[in-house]
């Protein structure tokens, strides 16, 4: 716990020296004019609403789920070994942040999403179906697909605001999106203590087929236009 005060501390100093731009134009601002332009943009713009929607899910179960894996790790791996795991799922997402540029400009974002959503949950399926030692380092595995697929739909998101209402609709998103993750989360929690961590993680791929139905409706779309 300790230890987790130095990079704390390393980001006070960061944060401290960091220089606030200059605002070259000022406007005059209503937070509740731009709330209800950014929802009617929202009820508007199908693609916008249905990437939406997509974003709070997958935050709320991937955050959830992620934030869970230590309690699934430990009915399988030793206390010790369960940083090994949680290091290994780190160093995938900076492989796939690192990569992710590359691979998005070939194949597109949406087909990105679609990959890896469907390893995602193939792979987490598996690791909880069908325990084994094998189990964490499979769950692991898929965070490669984290990197690439934030990108992808940070991308996506980014078209389909409007300029003006760009960070009102990114903080709603933000908004909504923790809401559901504390309601996950804690319906997370009530699962495992029924039915044991591997069952609850397996039943949160509920969430996952619903984003991957809705991509799948999103993608002939996005091809098309």
């Amino acid at each position: 716990m300790w230890l987790s005060v130095i990079p704390a501390l390393l980001g006070v100093i960061v944060s401290i020296n960091m220089i606030e731009p200059k605002v070259h134009k000022k406007g005059v601002t209503n937070i509740y004019s731009h709330v209800k332009e950014a929802l009617s943009l929202f009820q508007k713009n199908y693609q916008l609403r249905t990437l939406s929607i997509l974003n709070i899910i997958n935050f709320a179960r991937g955050e959830a789920g992620h934030q869970f894996t230590a309690a699934f790790y430990n009915t399988l791996w030793p206390v010790w070994a369960i940083g090994i795991a949680k290091m290994l799922s780190n160093i995938g997402a900076v492989i796939g942040f690192h990569f992710s540029g590359r691979i998005i400009k070939k194949y597109k974002p949406l087909p990105v999403l679609i990959i890896g959503k469907i390893y995602s949950l193939v792979s987490i399926i598996m690791a909880t179906a069908y325990l084994t030692a094998f189990s964490p380092i499979l769950m692991s595995s898929n965070s490669v697909f984290f990197g690439t697929g934030s990108v992808a739909m940070g991308s996506l998101l980014q078209k389909e605001y409007s300029n003006e209402q760009r960070s009102t609709m990114r903080s709603l998103n933000s908004l909504i999106g923790s809401i559901a993750f504390a309601v996950v989360s804690f319906g997370l929690g009530l699962f495992a203590d029924k039915m044991g961590p591997a069952k609850a993680l397996l039943w949160l791929q509920v969430l996952s087929g619903v984003s991957l139905y809705l991509l799948w409706r999103l993608f002939p779309k996005k091809s098309g236009s």
